[in-house]
């Protein structure tokens, strides 16, 4: 007869219990599917109470006996979670938190936003909600695009760690390959951000896109101009001669001097510090005994000019 035993299993607070349905047909056990649904949850997956006949229906054995109200017990130690142990029910999403993914550039020259040609990483931090335990043993996909493309995956699934659920976020390093291989990535490209995070049992949601973002900047700078405040003519030992030089765009000196040369030989340092979100820096050469010019030297007719401008490192 079909659906003559109903049993019910316990599927946690959130949805009602499941019942399973089952036909009995001159067998001694018979079985049931249990699709878990959305939210349902229980950490030791059991059956609850009695079974239940249905109404109007009776189980007897081949000699007629009828099933007792006793016999509709699941005896001590025959229950699922006796015979199979851990069969653990998580039907629950992974939460956003709501908070905001982070990000900043590693590696090379570190600017708050931006992603430039010295960087050789990203870490992203990603907010999880530290009561949930099954997060622990699960993944989190960082997921990147550069508009007006889509969404696409960059660098590998990122192991969640116990410690991780305990502080409540997760530190996800991507480095610079998969980054800079994201479609229509360039100069003034703004890199968006979100993540795919799934649980151990394999459950996952999509965080928010972050209203965080990197902007790109791989245009390397360069010295567009190099020019003087002090008026034309001969300079003497111990004068004083203003060097100007002009960039291609706002620079910032990064853990290293500039080096301006002359065609004096004399150079010019510019320390580590002192170039800051400019385009002009000024320089004053004071002209040494022994110093001169390549037209004073009638060497050429060439005038004071810089000859190079590199820095410490020879850059």
């Amino acid at each position: 007869v079909d659906d003559i035993i109903k049993a019910t299993l316990e599927t946690g607070a959130v949805n009602a219990d499941e019942i399973l349905s089952y036909s009995v047909t001159d067998k001694d056990n018979t079985s049931q599917d249990y699709t878990v649904r959305l939210n349902d949850f229980n950490a030791s997956l059991n059956v609850n109470g009695p079974i239940v006949v249905t109404a109007g229906q009776r189980v007897n054995d081949n000699a007629g006996n009828e099933m007792a109200a006793d016999g509709k017990t699941i005896p001590a130690g025959k229950n699922l979670a006796d015979l199979k142990v851990d069969i653990f029910v998580d039907g629950v999403l992974p939460v956003d938190d709501g908070t905001a993914i982070t990000m900043s550039s590693k590696g090379g020259n570190v600017v708050a936003g931006k992603y430039n040609d010295t960087n050789t990483s990203v870490d992203f931090v990603v907010s999880l909600v530290t009561t949930d335990g099954t997060l622990t043993g699960g993944t989190i996909q960082m997921v990147a695009k550069i508009e007006p493309n889509g969404w696409t995956n960059i660098g590998g699934a990122y192991t969640i760690k116990t410690a991780d659920v305990t502080a409540g976020q997760a530190t996800v390093n991507v480095l610079s390959a998969p980054i800079e291989a994201l479609t229509s990535f360039a100069t003034d490209g703004v890199i968006k951000i979100k993540a795919t995070v799934t649980d151990k049992a394999g459950n996952s949601n999509d965080w928010a896109e972050s209203a965080n973002t990197l902007t790109i900047d791989v245009t390397a700078p360069t010295i567009a101009s190099a020019s003087s405040t002090s008026n034309a003519g001969v300079y003497k030992a111990t004068d004083n001669i203003n060097v100007t030089l002009g960039f291609s765009e706002a620079v910032t000196m990064h853990n290293d001097d500039l080096d301006i040369i002359l065609n004096t030989s004399a150079i010019l340092e510019l320390a580590s510090g002192t170039i800051a979100n400019v385009t002009t820096k000024s320089a004053t050469y004071t002209v040494a005994v022994g110093e001169r010019t390549p037209d004073i030297a009638e060497i050429s007719s060439a005038t004071l000019a810089v000859s190079q401008v590199k820095t410490t490192g020879g850059e």
